[in-house]
């Protein structure tokens, strides 16, 4: 059984790297179609998948046979062109000291400054935000206690009808985190950006939900269990759904759901704004 699911889980995210890099290469038309929000993202430049391996083995498969899980650091002949042989991956310049693969992050502390000693892990000492090099984006680390306790959940709601796709989401109640009166989206970005008397996380104080493509920007597909990001940046993470700011109207023409990404296998999917066992991971 666990054979048959990771042979699963492999389709899965090769079938999502190939539909997030069209949709994004190409305007992410996808997007435009079934989601409210006209916002451009802020990334500078794309991360690429994580993925370092090769394949096996395609030459001597038949049509009948389950998809190959071998995976090596050996190139196979018979199928070139491979994700581990395309992209920022491939550069021989890379450190994973700083980021699986191609990824580059910077710990930060609580003033928005790079931690002296970057090699640190977080029992060793905790940093409160990461900044991506390549995209340009900064987010917020989770915490094992308090305001961004890690295990938190929250309903998506954003009462400004000019952002909100038409439907403001579901307020909640103090049930699914500590701290807040009301456990949905639009209130634990308040109290975010009211932190340290209003100068915010990290020194800034413009905290928000990212786009789909920006949380997606985090996905390392290399990653075969638990969480698909690196850990060794992004601590106290859960392999669990997470919510963007975009409203989807992919099923419904009601503005009742939203997107979020799934940090156990990569994808993004709708889901309705009242749900209440989804995560947030805030951006600026």
């Amino acid at each position: 059984m666990n054979s048959l699911k990771t042979k699963f889980r492999n389709i899965s995210i090769q079938i999502t790297i190939a539909i997030c890099f069209f949709s994004i290469l190409f305007g992410c038309s996808t997007d435009s179609n079934n989601s409210s929000q006209t916002e451009e993202s802020t990334i500078s430049s794309l991360n690429d998948t994580g993925l370092i391996l090769y394949t096996q083995n395609f030459s001597t498969r038949l049509p009948t046979d389950p998809p190959p899980v071998a995976l090596t650091l050996t190139p196979d002949t018979s199928a070139p062109g491979q994700d581990a042989d395309k992209g920022s991956d491939t550069d021989s310049n890379n450190s994973n000291n700083d980021g699986i693969g191609g990824f580059k992050f910077t710990k930060l502390d609580n003033n928005g400054k790079a931690l002296e000693n970057q090699a640190n892990s977080y029992s060793d000492e905790e940093w409160q935000c990461v900044k991506d090099e390549n995209t340009g984006l900064t987010w917020e680390v989770k915490t094992l206690s308090g305001l961004q306790r890690f295990t938190h959940r929250y309903t998506w709601y954003e009462p400004n009808e000019n952002i909100n796709g038409g439907h403001a989401g579901e307020i909640s109640d103090s049930t699914l985190c500590d701290e807040l009166t009301n456990c949905n989206t639009n209130a634990y970005i308040a109290a975010i950006n009211a932190l340290n008397n209003g100068k915010g996380l990290c020194g800034s104080n413009n905290w928000r939900l990212p786009l789909r493509e920006e949380l997606r920007s985090l996905i390392d597909y290399s990653v075969s269990s638990g969480p698909m990001i690196d850990t060794n940046f992004f601590p106290n993470t859960e392999a669990t759904d997470t919510w963007t700011s975009q409203t989807s109207y992919y099923r419904t023409d009601d503005g009742i759901s939203a997107w979020e990404v799934h940090f156990d296998t990569g994808q993004s999917e709708e889901h309705k704004k009242s749900a209440s066992d989804v995560a947030v991971r805030l951006v600026h």
